[in-house]
């Protein structure tokens, strides 16, 4: 089975559960506060780390608090290790409602950068896929990181992720020439559709006649859809599923689903298998798998690979 390259930021998020998401011009108190590893990046290397699946974690990591905790918790679950650069680390923070509902701010450092130089060496063909983050594209890495995938001769699975809506027009429109197979969550998906399209279907099929490549959303509630040429296959969601926090959900559907198309599961299972991953971050306090549930994905993940139609791992 070949590596998949992954690229996208580790970051400290300082998490709040709060009785409710602010409005604006209101002052808040948190219930609760911790401080959790999260980025695009880790959480899809966790994902992969957590399946036994081969990938190559493209991520940088500077100085400071942040930087310390993160290298610690990367460690400290066995995720291969991030590139050092100069400057600070920023966090994010996020609250959490008592639905699940998130809400984020920024204060970025240097775990957005990117250098075209760290793929110096890399050979396309030894890896299935590229899996990019658009929170790179929002940061002034973001033209060393096109470049890059100019200069890529494999497939290239895109997810814009909640920094998408910052990706300059110009930009995306470029990334589209690229024909990427898109994850988005569903809230992504109208944000990216800004204004255009009178259902979500619609925007999905017009993503992909863009792209000429599959799209695949995660839905606010569960279940997803999985869009190629015409077609739109509508996944439901598992029978439970408890929403403690929706934050770190959508990267861990989307990283579950390319780590089961790997697998060689067809789109229909990796996306039953992915609604099943992400209910699991979804009701915990993490954006990364809990270390007591590993086990159990694995062992689902195998059997789903021998009761389902599968294509040949990739």
């Amino acid at each position: 089975m070949k590596n998949v390259m992954i690229i996208g930021a580790s970051v400290a998020d300082l998490a709040a559960y709060v009785r409710a998401l602010p409005k604006g011009n209101e002052d808040m108190q948190a219930e609760r506060t911790w401080l959790r590893p999260g980025g695009e990046g880790l959480c899809a290397a966790a994902a992969f780390q957590s399946l036994s699946m081969p990938y190559t974690l493209i991520s940088s990591c500077g100085e400071g608090q942040y930087a310390d905790f993160i290298r610690d918790a990367m460690k400290s679950r066995g995720i291969q290790a991030p590139i050092p650069v100069s400057g600070i680390s920023g966090c994010t923070y996020t609250m959490i409602d008592p639905d699940g509902n998130t809400g984020m701010m920024m204060v970025p450092g240097s775990e957005y950068s990117f250098q075209a130089s760290w793929l110096n060496g890399m050979d396309a063909s030894q890896f299935s896929w590229l899996y990019v983050s658009g929170d790179l594209f929002a940061h002034e890495g973001k033209d060393e990181l096109m470049k890059s995938l100019r200069d890529w001769k494999g497939k290239i699975f895109f997810r814009p992720g909640e920094q998408g809506v910052m990706i300059d027009l110009l930009l995306m429109k470029e990334l589209y020439e690229l024909h990427p197979f898109i994850h988005l969550s569903e809230a992504e998906a109208w944000t990216l559709a800004r204004g255009q399209g009178d259902s979500l279907i619609a925007i999905v099929q017009s993503v992909t006649k863009e792209t000429g490549s599959p799209v695949a959303v995660c839905l606010h509630n569960g279940g997803c859809l999985y869009a190629e040429g015409r077609s739109c296959l509508s996944i439901p969601a598992p029978k439970t599923m408890k929403n403690l926090d929706l934050s770190g959900s959508a990267a861990a559907h989307a990283a579950s689903f390319l780590a089961a198309l790997c697998a060689g599961m067809n789109p229909r299972s990796a996306g039953s298998f992915a609604d099943l991953y992400a209910a699991e971050i979804r009701g915990c306090q993490e954006n990364v798998l809990p270390l007591e549930n590993i086990n159990a994905m694995r062992r689902k993940m195998a059997e789903m690979i021998l009761g389902k139609e599968v294509a040949d791992p990739e």
